[in-house]
């Protein structure tokens, strides 16, 4: 060793059989592609399996002709083109410009429209009620969602375009959120999703979570997925995407598993603490790229397994964070796989471990400490004893 230079030592192996049920890195995705809340994964491609699509969407016989846009009501019988909504079985399609929400009659439970999907500001626990509602926006046109009064239950909401949900109360009961365009899926305000899915199938299309709490779902992302500072806790959800973005101070998460295959960064540029992970439901926060914790005021914990397929960087300015279970920097360039700066603290801890081996159950190898098993899991770190 050299001091501030480097370290030199005999190259480590590949750290992901030793900690996952798991061959190697392509292993590993295989066999964290499995079902979360209901919903199948493909880490691989980041995917969801059945979801709803554009190019699956209904076409209905009943199409009404919009001018310029369409106000639906619950009272709405008609349209341009379809006398009776009551002879459609309950699928209409809008064609021809946009369709706005105001309430939506008991006739309709499908509505496709080749325009954007908007939804009144004055909406009532009754005409925002949109349960067992499905919503297909056909080409680049977008979906927004925006009244508190809106509740989402197994309801579909699918866009060629984007999707904004800048105001409602509750998504539960498999509800799908699933944007097909460059936009993506973009939620700043609300109350609650609950078992439901959240999908970005766009490789330029990211998704935005934000104003909300978040239990027991899957959300996907082929680009990137930020986490917003106002977003509230999210609970024993899957969260997998290219790259992640946490931002401070909100959005603390407990239980389930954040996955990043290329890079993750958390950023604290003003006070506030962000809890990754808890001591009862520790986290498995996987980044196949480069992990960078930068921090101004403020501080970060994050309990359970980190394991980073490239470097680690931790910097704090001023804050501090603690890591607490096991960390592994799995990069094999030899050079700064862990820097670490700052009020930074890591501690091994096997009780965490076991939780989140019990919790994720043939992924997460069960620790065993004594003779060699410890180092396993202290190896590639470095370690200061006071």
């Amino acid at each position: 060793t050299t001091t501030n230079g480097t370290c030199t030592g005999s190259t480590m192996t590949d750290r992901i059989p030793e900690i996952f049920d798991s061959t190697d890195i392509n292993d590993l995705k295989n066999d964290l592609s499995k079902t979360y809340n209901g919903f199948n994964v493909d880490v691989n491609n980041l995917s969801v399996s059945s979801m709803p699509s554009i190019a699956s969407a209904p076409s209905p016989t009943c199409v009404c002709t919009v001018s310029g846009t369409f106000n639906l009501n619950t009272s709405t019988n008609s349209c341009t083109g379809v006398a009776d909504f009551t002879a459609c079985g309950g699928q209409v399609k809008f064609s021809g410009g946009d369709v706005k929400i105001y309430g939506i009659p008991a006739t309709i439970s499908t509505l496709v429209s080749t325009g954007n999907i908007t939804t009144d500001t004055h909406l009532s626990a009754t005409t925002g009620n949109f349960t067992n509602k499905s919503f297909y926006a056909l080409g680049t046109s977008n979906i927004t969602f925006n009244d508190s009064s809106i509740t989402l239950n197994n309801s579909t909401i699918v866009s060629g375009g984007g999707i904004t949900l800048s105001d409602f109360n509750t998504a539960v009961n498999s509800t799908k959120i699933v944007s097909e365009g460059t936009s993506g899926v973009t939620i700043s305000s609300g109350t609650s999703i609950e078992n439901s899915a959240i999908v970005s199938t766009n490789t330029s299309g990211n998704i935005s979570l934000g104003g909300v709490a978040y239990t027991n779902s899957t959300i996907v992302s082929k680009n990137t997925l930020t986490l917003e500072s106002t977003a509230g806790a999210i609970t024993d959800s899957a969260i997998f995407t290219k790259n992640l973005y946490l931002e401070k101070p909100g959005a603390n998460v407990a239980g389930g598993i954040l996955y990043a295959s290329n890079n993750a960064t958390t950023q604290s540029p003003f006070s506030g603490n962000k809890t990754i992970g808890t001591t009862v439901k520790p986290i498995l926060f996987f980044v196949g790229g480069d992990l960078s914790v930068n921090h101004g005021a403020g501080s970060a914990d994050i309990i359970g397994l980190t394991f980073v397929n490239g470097n680690i960087n931790l910097n704090d300015s001023v804050g501090g964070f603690t890591l607490t279970g096991a960390v592994i920097a799995n990069g094999t360039s030899g050079t700064n796989t862990v820097s670490m700066s700052g009020n930074s603290q890591i501690t091994f801890n096997k009780s965490i471990l076991s939780a989140l081996s019990s919790s994720l159950s043939g992924i997460v190898k069960s620790p065993t400490c004594g003779g060699s098993g410890q180092g396993i899991y202290m190896s590639n770190n470095k370690v200061t004893i006071y």
